[in-house]
């Protein structure tokens, strides 16, 4: 497994019976009034966006006491940032807050990748607000051309991503050589080499 996301029956928290997964209570098939495209487009952020990728830092940055959050997401080796905003209160709107100086970002305007709007954001001094409506859930980035990145990448009918996929065959790769040679310090060893190489070749690479 390399980990990721899933979700149950049509997302359980609009479910109205008990999940039952092989009988797939909930799941709601045929209905005009669904969830493909939003769980679709959830999904094409979390396989694309280099926010979601391999050494992503998290923070909560929310600077006031509702049941607002604000989670950035920075991903330093490709220089992107994503502000996810989540309103927690299903029944209620409320306020999301934060500092300008955490995010580092200067913009008021930003692009909500989930539904492609562009909004913009109260200014206090520096503090940034955004109003959510209950239950809403924004991931706002300053960058107009993720969300072009985005709709292209619909064309992508790969199962996984490619650094998905480098990164089985690396860890193949140790496995190998951990099979052979027992546990050991690997430093200096170009692994990604290798595994390119015995993607390429299985059983003519080089190996350990």
């Amino acid at each position: 497994m390399c980990g990721g996301f899933g979700f149950a029956n049509g997302v359980e928290w609009f479910a109205t019976q008990k999940i039952d997964v092989h009988e797939s209570s909930s799941l709601n098939w045929g209905d005009r009034v669904n969830q493909v495209d939003y769980i679709a487009k959830l999904n094409l952020i979390l396989k694309h966006h280099p926010a979601f990728f391999a050494h992503t830092k998290l923070a909560l940055i929310q600077k006031n006491h509702s049941e607002c959050l604000v989670l950035l997401r920075h991903n330093e080796d490709y220089g992107k940032k994503l502000l996810v905003l989540v309103n927690l209160n299903c029944t209620d709107p409320g306020e999301a807050v934060w500092n300008r100086r955490d995010t580092g970002f200067k913009e008021i305007f930003m692009v909500d990748l989930i539904s492609g709007a562009t909004v913009k954001t109260e200014e206090e001094g520096e503090l940034l607000i955004f109003r959510l409506a209950p239950g809403e859930v924004l991931a706002l980035s300053p960058d107009p051309e993720d969300l072009k990145a985005l709709e292209l990448s619909r064309r992508d009918k790969s199962e996984a991503p490619e650094r998905v996929y480098l990164q089985k065959l690396k860890a193949r790769v140790l496995s190998i050589r951990t099979r052979m040679n027992g546990y050991g310090n690997i430093t200096g060893i170009d692994i990604e080499k290798e595994a390119l190489e015995f993607a390429s070749h299985p059983a003519g690479s080089s190996g350990p």
